[in-house]
Order: structure tokens, then sequence, then C-alpha cells
């Protein structure tokens, strides 16, 4: 049996995608960042695939309509290089092209920020409920 200290922290990058099961509407992807704890590669990527499985659910949107999100698979899975998860820990990063001006947002455009009720969770701000 494997300890807790020989267990490793990876991030997972579950894709999910949505549907209507009554009609047709263009398909929406959620994107989830999730921390899986595993003892190595293989592990995690089994995890990270229950975790998808496990995420996916269905509701019924304000118009009557039944919205399935399915999970489609990982966009990445990475070990995360500090072992212990404390404050300001880098947890996943990549590089990319071009300036930081093309990422970069002000403050009032970070999630965290947007308007919308405190009772909201982030999936409804974004209006996906």
């Amino acid at each position: 049996m494997t300890s807790l200290v020989d267990l490793h922290w990876y991030v997972a990058v579950l894709v999910f995608e949505s549907s209507i099961t009554e009609g047709w509407s263009d398909p929406s992807v959620d994107i989830q960042f999730r921390l899986v704890r595993a003892a190595d590669a293989d592990a995690a990527f089994e995890r990270a695939l229950n975790l998808g499985e496990e995420g996916e659910h269905a509701y019924e949107n304000p118009y009557g309509q039944t919205c399935v999100w399915s999970f489609k698979g990982l966009k990445d899975l990475q070990e995360v290089i500090d072992e212990e998860l404390v404050d300001g820990v880098e947890v996943y990063g990549f590089i990319e092209g071009g300036t930081a001006d093309d990422h970069v947002v002000r403050k009032d455009q970070l999630t965290v920020f947007l308007s919308g009720s405190i009772d909201e969770t982030p999936k409804e701000r974004a209006g996906d409920l």
C-alpha cells in the first residue's frame, strides 16, 4: 500500500462539453483544473479519468431543456513541481508565444471580481445555468 509520503501532486486539465437533448444549440466547453494525488503518472491519469466520469451531470435549464455536461478527456496532466502545497506555489503553467499584453487583463475582468450575486457559483455567473 502506498503511503501519503510516496504520493505526488498532479494537475489534471479536464475537458467537458455541453449539449442540449431537446433541439440544438452551440456546445460550450468547460475546462477544469483539478488537483490529483497519486503514486505515479499512470495512477494520476486513471484518477483524472475517474474524476471526469464522476463530473458528468445534467440539469434542466431555464428554457425547460435538459443540458448535459459530458466528459470528453484530458487536455493536460502535469506533476506539481513543488512537493508542498503552500501559498504562492506554482501548480500549473505553460509558455506561449506573443506578448504579455495578449494575456493580462484588468482586475474587474478577473473571474473572482465579475459582477453577480455572491451566492452564485462561478458557472452561474458565467451564464451556464
